[in-house]
């Protein structure tokens, strides 16, 4: 095919899914790797601006369901754990330190700043 050039989003869905995938040619993979492993680690700023804490998600709907295999599957599988035992927002153990007993719709559906925002219907407590 056509050779072709790109601008790479330096965020983890962009990183997780094609190392799920297993599409990223070797010469390219350790590198590729440690930027997926900086975005898993660093703070991030996410779409309002607001910055979030290490091992935060930022992956949005696609990603989520790719991110820890990617991490695994590079055999970084702790920064994995860290990413599951995180409890600050966004996280997925987030929603249980607020009370809820079920996955909620939304990582936002209730947050300290902003309380249920209008999402109440999206959450079970």
């Amino acid at each position: 095919g056509p050779k072709r050039k790109g601008v790479l989003i330096d965020a983890q869905t962009s990183y997780a899914i094609p190392l799920a995938f297993g599409i990223v040619k070797d010469q390219y993979k350790d590198k590729f790797v440690n930027n997926f492993l900086n975005t898993v680690s660093r703070q991030s700023v996410g779409d309002d601006g607001k910055t979030y804490p290490e091992y935060s998600l930022m992956t949005g709907f696609i990603g989520t369901a790719w991110i820890c295999m990617a991490l695994s599957e590079t055999g970084h599988s702790d920064y994995a754990y860290k990413m599951l035992l995180n409890t600050k927002f966004p996280s997925w153990l987030y929603p249980v330190e607020q009370g809820a007993t079920t996955i909620w719709e939304r990582l936002n559906s209730y947050t300290k700043d902003n309380g249920f925002g209008g999402n109440n219907s999206m959450n079970s407590f």
